[in-house]
């Protein structure tokens, strides 16, 4: 499914973003609104129209509003450098729907097509909020786009790390009565680690990651 063309006319025309750097998730934090609802919004608070490039229904059809190459006004002093996807809903209070997080992911595939394999986060990792909300799944959206599944895993939160000097997404898992902190092999190879498995009987399996 394809982007729709949304009916909002924005007061001046949207400036180009100066680089793709990253993909952020958000809610909206309402339970439904239409595109042209989000636009009004916007414009009560002085800005020239919807602040998000994309914005997607419950449903999973999906607006272009500020559009994908522009700059938007969802992340407050990174918005030259950052893309953002709304997803309707207050994931506070209520779960996305899978029609959501299936156009979520394939969107995001669509993206990294374009500019790479860039970070996606959530505005909490950004800024002081709960956005995209507590019930807004990581691994489900991990799952839709390709990556290991972690449905059998007690996945407690996501949370941001700092990591070699970089912040990094990560997740809390429960393991018996420890509680772990697991780096996706993804986001270390973003940085430019690779990594050597080697197995042993006495040892078993190890793997060994070294700055490329």
């Amino acid at each position: 499914m394809g982007l729709k063309e949304a009916n909002i006319e924005f007061i001046r025309p949207p400036i180009k973003r100066s680089s793709t750097e990253g993909i952020v998730v958000h809610h909206l934090g309402a339970k439904r609104a239409a595109p042209e609802t989000i636009h009004q919004w916007h414009l009560d608070r002085g800005w020239i129209g919807a602040g998000y490039n994309i914005y997607i229904r419950k449903d999973g059809t999906e607006y272009e509003l500020r559009g994908v190459e522009n700059q938007g006004a969802h992340v407050k002093g990174e918005n030259h450098r950052l893309l953002g996807i709304a997803l309707e809903g207050n994931f506070e209070k209520e779960s996305p729907t899978d029609a959501q997080y299936e156009a979520l992911a394939n969107r995001i595939k669509k993206l990294f097509e374009v500019y790479g394999e860039i970070p996606v986060t959530g505005h909490y990792d950004h800024q002081n909020t709960s956005c995209p909300g507590r019930y807004f799944k990581w691994e489900k959206l991990e799952e839709r786009m390709g990556g290991d599944s972690m449905e059998d895993l007690k996945v407690l939160e996501r949370v941001t790390i700092k990591f070699e000097g970089d912040n990094i997404p990560a997740y809390l898992i429960q393991d018996g009565d420890k509680t772990l902190t697991v780096i996706h092999v993804r986001e270390l190879e973003k940085l430019g680690f690779g990594f050597n498995v080697d197995w042993s009987e006495e040892q078993g399996t190890s793997i060994k990651f070294e700055k490329r």
